[in-house]
C-alpha cells in the first residue's frame, strides 16, 4: 500500500465539509473534535482508499437541546487504517470526504455492528437520490464487513451517512473506491457457524490455515468452559487471528477485548495455549467479577489446563505444564521458598508487576495455586469459585480466600502457607 498526498480537490472536499452548527466557530470547534487532518486516502491498484478516522458528525439534540459529537477514535486490531470511528448509537449524521472522482467507481464501506442490524440512509454528494445500508449484527466491534454502497455518481465530493433514533451504536473503519464489482480484498477473511453463534476472522496479514478446523476447536472450548462453569456466555464469540509478529503480543497466547479472543495465527491449532484461557476472561467481564489479577489469571490458567484434559486429553503440552506447577509448589523458586516466614509478595496482586520476569513468576505462583485447589475440589470447583465470589462482598484477601475454600471444599491453610498466602488484600 502507498499512501498519497491529498490532492487539490480533495483538499477542497475536506474544506467544504461541515457540521450542523453553520457558524465559524462551530467550524472551528468541529476542526478540533473531528481532527480533518487526520483524513488520508491511499492508492491501492484500482481502488483508492479514504480512512474514515476523522468524519464529521452531525448528532440529534438531547433532552436539553445541546449537541454531543459522538465520536471517538479506538484502536482497532483487524481496522484497516489502525483506528475505527466509534459512532454513538441514535440519530446521527455523518460526511466522508470523496478524493477526485473516476468514471465507474463503485463505493464500499467497511462497518460493524453488533447485536441489532444497522439500517442507515446514504446519499452521494449533493443528490437527493437516498440509497439504504443494511449491515448485519457479528459476533464483535472488530468484525469489519464491507458493504457495497453502488456506483458513485459523477460529481460527488462527499458521502452523507445518516442513521434515526432507533439505530445502534456502529464502527466506521474505512471508504474504498474501486473501478470493478469486487469487494476490497484486505479484511474479508471471516468465516461463521451456522447459528452465528462463533465467528472466526483473519486480520490483515494474518493466516488461517483450516477456517473449519479452527471453527470447531472453538465450538469445543467454549461447550468446555461452559460445562466447567456452569454457565453459557451471554452472547455470541468471535476469534481474531492475528500475525504471530503482531506488537500486542508478548511471548505467546494472545488476548481478550469484550467477546473476542486475539490469537496469534501460528497457535490457533494449540487450543489449550489460549482459547479456554481468553474464554474465561469473556465470562469474567460479562459477569462484572472484578477479580484482582493474581486470581483471574491464575483462574483462566487452571481452567485452561482442566479444559485440555477434556478435550486434548493426551498432548504433551498441559502434563508438562502441570508438572512444572507441582515442582514450582514443592521447591519454590526465587521469589518465594514453601516454609519460609516471610509472605510470597508476587501473591496475590492486584495488577501486574511492570517487570517481565516477575509478572512471568507471578503467572506461575497464580496458577500453582489455583491448579490445585481445582484439583483438590473435582467436578464444580470452578462454579463453586465464581458462586461464592458473586455471593461474597467487598474486594479484599478475605473474599478470594473464602471463594477458594469453597472451590476447594475445605480449608486452605496448608497450601497457603506452602506458596506464601497471607490474609492481605486485594
Amino acid at each position: 500500500m502507498v499512501a498519497i498526498a491529498a490532492t487539490a480537490a480533495f483538499a477542497a472536499a475536506l474544506a467544504g465539509c461541515r457540521t450542523g452548527g453553520g457558524d465559524r466557530a462551530g467550524d472551528r470547534a468541529a476542526d478540533r473534535v473531528a481532527g480533518r487532518a487526520a483524513n488520508r486516502a491511499t492508492v491501492r491498484g484500482d481502488e483508492v482508499r479514504c480512512e474514515a478516522e476523522a468524519p464529521l458528525v452531525e448528532p440529534a439534540p438531547d433532552a436539553s437541546g445541546a449537541r454531543h459529537d459522538g465520536l471517538a477514535r479506538l484502536a482497532s486490531w483487524v481496522g484497516s487504517g489502525g483506528a475505527v470511528v466509534a459512532v454513538a448509537r441514535g440519530a446521527r449524521r455523518i460526511e466522508l470526504p470523496l478524493p477526485p472522482a473516476r468514471e465507474g467507481e463503485r463505493a464500499w464501506l467497511r462497518v460493524a455492528v453488533v447485536g441489532a442490524p444497522l439500517d442507515a440512509t446514504v446519499r452521494f454528494g449533493g443528490s437527493a437520490a437516498a440509497r439504504t445500508l443494511h449491515v448485519e449484527p457479528r459476533a464483535h466491534l472488530e468484525c469489519l464487513d464491507w458493504i457495497a454502497l453502488g456506483e458513485r455518481p459523477a460529481g460527488a465530493t462527499q458521502v452523507t451517512i445518516e442513521t434515526d433514533e432507533s439505530a445502534p451504536a456502529w464502527r466506521l473503519d474505512a471508504l474504498a473506491l474501486r473501478l470493478d464489482r469486487a469487494p476490497p480484498a484486505e479484511g474479508h477473511a471471516a468465516w461463521r457457524a451456522r447459528d452465528g453463534a462463533l465467528e472466526v476472522r483473519a486480520a490483515p496479514g494474518a493466516r488461517v490455515a483450516d477456517p473449519e478446523w479452527t471453527l470447531k476447536l472453538l465450538a469445543e472450548q467454549v461447550a468446555a468452559v461452559e460445562a466447567l462453569l456452569e454457565r453459557r456466555f451471554d452472547g455470541p464469540i468471535a476469534l481474531i487471528a492475528l500475525p504471530a509478529g503482531a506488537a500486542e503480543f508478548e511471548a505467546s497466547g494472545g488476548f481478550q477485548n469484550g467477546r473476542a479472543l486475539f490469537l496469534r495465527d501460528d497457535e490457533l491449532h494449540l487450543p489449550w495455549r489460549g482459547y479456554a484461557h481468553e474464554l474465561f476472561h469473556v465470562f469474567e467481564e460479562e459477569r462484572g467479577l472484578q477479580l484482582p489479577w493474581s486470581w483471574s489469571e491464575g483462574l483462566a490458567c487452571a481452567l485452561a489446563l482442566e479444559v485440555a484434559d477434556a478435550t486434548v486429553a493426551g498432548i504433551e503440552g498441559p502434563a508438562r505444564h502441570r508438572a512444572a506447577l507441582a515442582a514450582l509448589r514443592r521447591d519454590g523458586d526465587e521469589f518465594h521458598r514453601p516454609g519460609a516466614a516471610s509472605v510470597n509478595r508476587l501473591l496475590p496482586l492486584a495488577a501486574p508487576p511492570a517487570d517481565r520476569r516477575e509478572r512471568d513468576a507471578a503467572y506461575a505462583w497464580a496458577t500453582a495455586l489455583v491448579e490445585e485447589v481445582a484439583r483438590r475440589g473435582g467436578r464444580g470447583a470452578f462454579a463453586r469459585f465464581v458462586a461464592a465470589w458473586e455471593a461474597g462482598s467487598g474486594a479484599g484477601g478475605a473474599r478470594a480466600i473464602a471463594a477458594l475454600e469453597a472451590a476447594a471444599g475445605g480449608p486452605l491453610d496448608d497450601l497457603r502457607a506452602r506458596c506464601g498466602v497471607g490474609l492481605v488484600p486485594p
